[in-house]
Parts: C-alpha cells; structure tokens; sequence
C-alpha cells in the first residue's frame, strides 16, 4: 500500500476513494509547527478577548428581547416590591416550562426555531439567569468557530492558509457582534461551519461515519433558522456541478437530506409570520450595492446595517478632527473590500485552475476528488449562493433578505482570503497581504471600540433612575418599545407608558402635568421622562416631539444615548405658575383614546386611582364611546369604594362592547352583590360565564349573589365549581367556607 508524506500533511491511499485527515503532520514538532501552534493559540485568546469585552453594558435590544424576555430573570428582580408590575409591564410571564417559554416566545418572535431556544432556556435554568451569562453562552459557541475554521483552511489549503481564516474569523466585527448577542447566529455559524467540514470528508471517503455526522449536524442546523436550509442547498448545488457522474451518492445524499431537513421545513411552513405592512420599515428589498456589501463587505462596518462605527477610540489616539477624518474614511475602505474580495474570489479560481492544469498539487487533500479548482469553486458557492436565493426570493415574493440571515456564508470569504494568501509564493508580498489584512481587521476593531452597538436602553434607564422620583411617569414612543425599555429598566416604583406619535407623547405630558400641578401637596412637582429610538444610523434631536412640546407649553430637556439606533431621552416639566395646554379635541395620529386608558390600566396597577381615573376620563374625552376606558375607570373607582360610580361606569362599558373586556361583567356581579341586589347580581354573573365559561371569579359571584338569594344548594355548587377552577386562590376558599357554614346554621 503505497504511502506519501508532505509537508503540508499526510496522504494515506487505500481501499475505496482516498482520505485526507484533518490532524495534519503527525510528525515531531518542527520550528514552523511551533510557529504555527503559537499563531493559533495567540489569534484564539485575541478573538476570546474581543467577545468578552462590554458584555455587561450591552443593552438588551429588541433581537434579543424577542429570544430572553420570557426567560427566569436574577434574584433581585423577583425580590423587588415591584416585581409582578413589572411583568405586566413587559408583557410576560415566568414560563412554567419549555413548553410555555416557546408559547410565549412565538408570540413576539414566531420565526424562531426551538433549537437555540431551547438551548438557552435549560441554560437559563440550570446555569443562572443573567443577561450576562445568556451573552457568555453565545461566547462559547462563537469561539468554537475558531479551532473549526483553521482546520477546514488546512484541509482545504494548508495551515498558513487556516491562520489567516482563523484571523479573520476571530477579529470581524459581524461575528464578534454576533458572538455575544442572545440570539441563534452564533450556533447556526457553528453548526454551518461544522456542516461544510463533514461535507468535505464525507466527498472524500466511502465512510459511513462521515454520513452520519452529516445527517446530525444537518438536522440540528436545520432548527437553528428558517434560512438555514440554504446551505444544505448550497453543497448539493456544488455536488452535482463538480460531480456530475456521482450519480449513485448523490441521489443518496439528496435522499438523506429529504428525510432529515423535512421535519424542520413542515415545522417552518406552520409559521405564521407578521404581514408584509409591519415588516416594512425594518425588512427591505436591498439595493445591488448593498446587496454586494451583504456578499463581499459583511465586515466593512457601515456597508450593511449590522454593526454601528464609532470615533470614540481614535479620538483618544489621534484627536477630535482626525477621528472624525478616520470615520468617514469607513466608505472607501468598505468599497475596497467589495473590490478586493471580488478580485480575491476571482483569483483563487484563476491561480486553482492554472495549478490543476499543471498537475500540481500543493496539499493533501487536493490528491482527492475536491482538487483545488473544486475548492476554491465550493466556497465561491457557499459566499454568493445563499444571499442571492434570498435577493432573488425576494424579489418575487416579499422582502426576506438580512445579513445576519446569511451570515456565516462569510466564512467563505476569510477561507478564500487564506487560500489566495497561501498561494502567494513570494514571502515580501505575502506578508503584505497578511499585513493589510491585519490593517484592515484593526481598523474595523477600532471602529467598534468605545460606545454601545445596541440601542443604549441602560444609559437612558440609568439617568431616569439617578434623576428620576418614584411619582414621575415615564413614557416610551410605542407599545413595543416601551416592553424593551421596561425589560432594561426592571422592577421599580414607575409608571410605565407609551404613545404611538409624538403628539399623543406631547399630550399625555401636558395633561399628567396639568393634573399633578392641580393636585400637587409635594414641594417637587413630577415630571415626565419621554424615551425615543431612532432609526438605524439617525441621531436626535426629535425635531417633531419637541415642536408637540413646545406647542403645549411644556419645557425639556434632551439626552442622547449611542448605539446602531440613538435612544433620546426627554425630561419634559412645566413652570409652577403655568398650566400647560390640552386640547383632547384634536385629531389624533394613532390610538389616542387606548394609549390614555392603557395609562388609567397602569396606575390602577401601581394603586394610583385617583390618576387613573383622570386617564381613564381623559380617554373618554377623546372618544366618547371607548369602552375600555369605561372598564379601567370602574375598576379604580371601585378601589377607591365608590360603588354607584364604579358600577356605572362599568355598565357603560358592556352596553357600548359586552365582548370589549369580559371581566367587566364579572365586576358588575361583584359590585351588585356588595350593593344587595342578588337578583341583579345573578344576571351580571350568567352574562360573563356566557362570555367566559370556566371564570372562577364569575362562578365565585353567582355562588354569593344566590346564596344572597337563599339558593343554597345552587350557590355551593357555584362556589364549588369556583374553587375547582382555581383552587389556589385563598379569597374563593375563604367564599365556599363562609357559604358552608351559612348553610350549616340554615339547616
């Protein structure tokens, strides 16, 4: 059996196609084979140490809330007073199992596929329940790249070429960034990447082994991200163009790939993803120059919208001016990379195919079936094919394109950038090559170094708690930002809202202002904190909300906090001695008359009913017939044991929408029987078991409205149905104990 050492590795000829394995020279340790271990062990540290900068500033932004929000959260957050508002406030939950974590979780992010969520969800549990240890969970999987990179470039090429690609891998900013965000692109790169390994050896070998890691890996990549097939696609492309007389093995890999991608495809056609109309603002058709920054430039930061560049570390190296010179310089560099990468690209396959047409061969395994033009063709493939699918889908169906969707397709690139480097075969221009390489990748690094890339929640969230006073209210521009916002702020004393337009902020403003000026037996009057995003890139002032501020009267003062989107932050207050200006006639951008009341909701919440009242009647002067305004002004009036009121109110309520808000009926029954009238009471509670059959509160109050009525078998069955409904709650038991005894004194 003959056998052929080289250098660059080791070629063992056997039965069956030939293997080349991934160890490399198993001989004694040569100086270069130090060199090489040193390279490899400083690149691995340099790429560990730039993911585990900042992992406790970064703010959670919403592509991480979608993934952590209904995860257990630290002690310290379940100790607070405030802890159960707060959950109301975010919109969650504790989620009772994995189950119930994925329930909640689709409904704010339903594309999410169950492989990471429920990676991080028995992370969560059994390791801790910090946003920080979320993040290093990320880490570890981003680092494992690294080790795995260099060995497909020796493989591929030799182990120069897996250094540079390692290099590459450990210090971009895209992986870098995605490497500590909780979300599922650190795995699917690992996982992509592990994929295209085993798909090497498996075109390599007749082993059955190399079958079935593939099918594994394949299966668990396919449950990382809906988009994740397209590799899978991508090598079966490269598969049947390379190799078209392998027709037996190729049938029975597209055969194998049936069965184990198609779970996760029937799984991903159950989706119901949000409608094109709320996707648009954030998911777009991209241009033919941003789609060739998505393919050759994922790394020049500002060419896509993945990472935010900042001159905050070249200001403390050079200086104001020439940071901002530095800055701006992004543009050019990012346009040469494009050209760069293209040019690299083209000229792995030009020199591979000139080296296969001489018959030399410069590693191991280009004495195999995947030679070096097959090599340099398979990662052009995989860098080009996967975000052109997407353009192309998108352009005949809606927008479906990210970057990040993609993004390990950019190992390609650093693997054809070693490649193109190794093959260089002067020493003076190869080290240039590693030294621009290198100039590029501390440029891009310098560029993220100094400011937060998310949205700086928690610089806004800090200043409102240092400033702030438990009375103030707080205000977000959106229902859905406000979730976010509240998830970074975490349990505390505030009232939490939000406004859909800057009018409807400037509103709410003017009117808690006013109400808290007439009322106020406090030295320091409240204010009022306005927090706001940006888009992608855009900074503040908000022009429009403090022309709506300014228009009431109201006086403010602005914050900006940095990141990929600006949060702005607004403290709005008026003078002592002026009354701002209200005009609830006034034709309103959005929801004006939910958002009021969704006000009235909170600070019944925080037991400020009288305030909620006048939300409540604020909302009611909007719109008249807003029944859910009616339905929060009775609960706070109830509280404040103004029955005839509350009950009014909440009739009001049922007779504009009985469906609006069920528990109103409940409320109704409740308020009669506390007011003698059984019979009334009665009809109240039928009206919402119609509505809300398996109620217990509803039961509850047909038990004690007929044993007000003297039905005493009617009204312990009632009160005995409550408490099988929910036997937890003490109030329901304390009822159907009461009943029993009453009845036992009857009898």
């Amino acid at each position: 059996m003959p056998q052929t050492t080289e250098n660059s590795g080791e070629y063992i000829e056997g039965k069956g196609a030939p293997t080349a394995p991934l160890s490399g020279n198993r001989t004694a340790q040569t100086p270069a084979a130090r060199a090489t271990c040193l390279c490899f062990a400083v690149i691995f540290l340099m790429g560990v140490g730039v993911r585990l900068t900042h992992l406790s500033s970064e703010s959670v932004w919403w592509d991480e809330f979608a993934t952590v929000a209904f995860l257990d959260v630290s002690d310290c957050h379940q100790q607070s007073p405030h802890y159960e508002r707060w959950n109301q406030q975010v919109i969650r939950r504790p989620p009772a199992n994995l189950s119930d974590f994925r329930a909640q979780n689709r409904l704010v992010d339903p594309a999410a596929m169950p492989l990471y969520l429920g990676i991080e969800y028995f992370w969560n549990k059994y390791v801790h329940h910090s946003v920080v240890s979320l993040r290093l969970l990320s880490v570890i999987f981003g680092v494992s790249v690294l080790p795995l990179i260099f060995l497909l470039g020796r493989k591929l090429f030799n182990a120069r070429a897996g250094l540079v690609s390692m290099f590459c891998a450990a210090m971009s900013p895209i992986h870098v960034q995605f490497s500590k965000e909780i979300r599922m692109y650190s795995v699917m790169t690992l996982l992509a990447l592990a994929l295209v390994i085993i798909f090497v050896c498996l075109l390599q070998s007749r082993q059955w082994r190399w079958w079935v890691l593939y099918a594994l890996v394949a299966l668990l990549l396919s449950w990382t991200h809906p988009f994740a097939v397209l590799l899978p696609f991508t090598l079966g492309v490269f598969w049947v163009t390379a190799y078209p007389g392998d027709i037996r093995r190729i049938i029975a890999w597209g055969a194998l790939n049936a069965c184990v991608l198609l779970p996760a495809a029937v799984y991903v056609l159950t989706i119901q993803f949000w409608g094109e109309d709320t996707t648009g603002g954030w998911m777009r058709l991209p241009t033919l120059s941003e789609l060739a920054a998505d393919i050759f430039a994922d790394d020049a930061i500002g060419m896509t919208y993945q990472v935010n560049a900042t001159p905050t570390a070249f200001s403390k190296i050079f200086g104001g001016d020439m940071a901002a010179a530095m800055l701006r310089w992004r543009w050019n560099v990012g346009r040469v990379m494009i050209a760069g990468a293209l040019a690299t690209s083209i000229g792995l396959l030009f020199a591979a195919y000139g080296r296969d047409r001489k018959g030399k061969r410069e590693t191991p395994a280009a004495r195999t079936r995947c030679d070096a033009l097959k090599r340099a063709y398979l990662l052009l493939l995989w860098l080009v094919l996967p975000p052109l699918v997407l353009y192309v889908v998108s352009m005949c169906w809606r927008p479906c394109i990210m970057p990040r969707y993609t993004v390990h397709c950019s190992l390609a690139l650093y693997l054809i950038v070693g490649g193109a480097v190794s093959m260089i075969s002067m020493r003076v221009l190869r080290v240039a090559a590693v030294s621009l390489v290198c100039l590029f990748y501390g440029y891009q690094q310098l560029l993220m170094i100094g400011e937060p890339q998310h949205p700086d929640w928690y610089g806004a969230t800090a200043l409102i708690r240092e400033r702030g006073a438990d009375n103030d209210l707080v205000l977000c521009h959106n229902w859905l930002w406000k979730r976010v916002f509240a998830f970074n702020l975490g349990p505390t004393p505030f009232v939490v809202g939000y406004g859909s337009s800057h009018d409807i902020l400037a509103e709410q403003s003017a009117f808690f202002l006013s109400e808290m000026q007439a009322a106020a037996d406090t030295a320091r009057l409240p204010v009022v904190w306005i927090a706001v995003r940006t888009d992608y890139f855009e900074r503040g002032p908000m022009a429009e909300l403090e022309h709506a501020l300014g228009a009431r009267g109201l006086l403010f003062e602005f914050f900006e906090f940095r990141g990929i989107q600006h949060v702005l932050a607004y403290r709005v207050w008026t003078e002592p001695d002026k009354r701002p200006v209200i005009n609830p006639n006034q034709r309103f951008q959005g929801e004006a008359p939910k958002e009021f009341a969704d006000l009235a909701l909170e600070y019944w919440r925080a037991a400020q009913y009288e305030t909620a009242v006048a939300f409540a009647d604020y909302a009611n002067r909007i719109a008249a017939d807003y029944a859910r305004a009616w339905s929060y002004k009775g609960m706070a009036l109830k509280e404040l044991g103004r029955r005839e009121e509350a009950l009014e109110a909440f009739q009001r309520a049922v007779t504009i929408d009985r469906l609006d808000y069920p528990w109103s009926h409940v409320n109704i029954a409740m308020l009669l029987v506390d007011l003698e009238r059984y019979d009334e009471a009665v009809n109240a509670a039928l009206r919402a078991l119609d509505i809300l059959p398996d109620d217990a509160w509803a039961y509850a109050m047909l038990g004690r409205a007929q044993l007000g009525l003297r039905e005493y078998d009617a009204a312990l069955a009632s009160l005995r149905r409550a408490a099988m409904l929910n036997s937890g709650d003490m109030r329901i038991q304390q009822m159907l104990g009461e009943a029993e005894e009453a009845v036992s004194r009857q009898l």
